[in-house]
Protein backbone atom coordinates (compact mmCIF):
# COMPACT_ATOMS: atom_id res chain seq x y z
CA UNK A 1 0.00 0.00 0.00
CA UNK A 2 1.12 3.39 -1.00
CA UNK A 3 0.55 6.51 0.95
CA UNK A 4 1.16 10.38 -0.22
CA UNK A 5 0.28 13.51 1.14
CA UNK A 6 -1.17 15.99 -0.86
CA UNK A 7 -1.75 19.45 0.42
CA UNK A 8 -4.45 21.62 -2.13
CA UNK A 9 -4.67 25.62 -1.45
CA UNK A 10 -8.06 27.25 -2.20
CA UNK A 11 -6.62 27.85 -5.59
CA UNK A 12 -6.69 24.23 -6.38
CA UNK A 13 -10.20 23.04 -4.78
CA UNK A 14 -11.92 22.41 -7.96
CA UNK A 15 -9.02 19.96 -8.73
CA UNK A 16 -9.27 18.22 -5.48
CA UNK A 17 -13.40 17.90 -5.66
CA UNK A 18 -12.57 16.30 -9.29
CA UNK A 19 -9.73 14.14 -7.75
CA UNK A 20 -12.30 12.97 -5.14
CA UNK A 21 -14.95 12.36 -7.11
CA UNK A 22 -13.22 10.16 -9.51
CA UNK A 23 -11.69 7.71 -6.66
CA UNK A 24 -13.25 5.35 -4.52
CA UNK A 25 -14.08 6.36 -1.04
CA UNK A 26 -11.38 4.39 0.91
CA UNK A 27 -9.16 6.20 -1.43
CA UNK A 28 -8.82 9.44 -0.10
CA UNK A 29 -8.69 11.30 3.32
CA UNK A 30 -9.92 14.90 3.20
CA UNK A 31 -8.46 16.71 6.33
CA UNK A 32 -8.83 20.20 6.79
CA UNK A 33 -5.79 21.96 8.49
CA UNK A 34 -6.26 24.98 10.65
CA UNK A 35 -4.09 28.07 9.13
CA UNK A 36 -2.49 28.32 12.80
CA UNK A 37 -0.77 24.54 12.14
CA UNK A 38 0.19 25.54 8.91
CA UNK A 39 1.79 29.12 10.40
CA UNK A 40 3.50 27.54 13.28
CA UNK A 41 4.68 24.58 10.82
CA UNK A 42 6.24 27.24 8.55
CA UNK A 43 8.27 29.00 11.34
CA UNK A 44 9.85 26.26 12.52
CA UNK A 45 10.66 25.27 9.03
CA UNK A 46 12.29 29.03 8.44
CA UNK A 47 14.07 28.45 11.35
CA UNK A 48 15.96 25.64 10.14
CA UNK A 49 16.89 27.98 6.66
CA UNK A 50 20.32 28.38 8.11
CA UNK A 51 20.96 25.21 9.10
CA UNK A 52 19.87 23.05 6.24
CA UNK A 53 22.14 25.41 4.34
CA UNK A 54 25.23 25.05 6.41
CA UNK A 55 24.70 21.52 6.12
CA UNK A 56 23.97 21.22 2.56
CA UNK A 57 27.30 23.32 2.24
CA UNK A 58 29.35 20.78 4.12
CA UNK A 59 28.32 18.02 2.27
CA UNK A 60 29.24 19.86 -1.45
CA UNK A 61 33.02 20.39 0.54
CA UNK A 62 32.80 16.87 1.36
CA UNK A 63 32.06 15.60 -1.54
CA UNK A 64 34.73 18.30 -3.57
CA UNK A 65 37.60 16.90 -1.35
CA UNK A 66 36.34 13.01 -1.66
CA UNK A 67 36.78 13.40 -5.36
CA UNK A 68 39.71 15.53 -5.34
CA UNK A 69 43.27 14.24 -5.94
CA UNK A 70 44.40 15.99 -2.70
CA UNK A 71 40.99 14.40 -0.85
CA UNK A 72 42.52 11.10 -2.07
CA UNK A 73 45.96 11.44 -1.07
CA UNK A 74 44.68 12.68 2.55
CA UNK A 75 42.65 9.34 2.84
CA UNK A 76 45.81 7.20 1.76
CA UNK A 77 48.00 9.33 4.39
CA UNK A 78 45.08 8.88 7.35
CA UNK A 79 44.78 4.94 6.63
CA UNK A 80 49.04 4.57 6.59
CA UNK A 81 48.42 6.64 9.72
CA UNK A 82 45.76 4.15 11.21
CA UNK A 83 47.92 1.20 10.23
CA UNK A 84 50.90 2.56 11.98
CA UNK A 85 49.25 2.92 15.31
CA UNK A 86 47.69 -0.86 15.04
Amino acid sequence: MHRSITLVGEADRKMLKAAIKQSSADQIRHRIIPSEAITAMSENLAGLTDEIQEILHEEKEEKLVSTSWLGHALQVSFMRVLTNNV
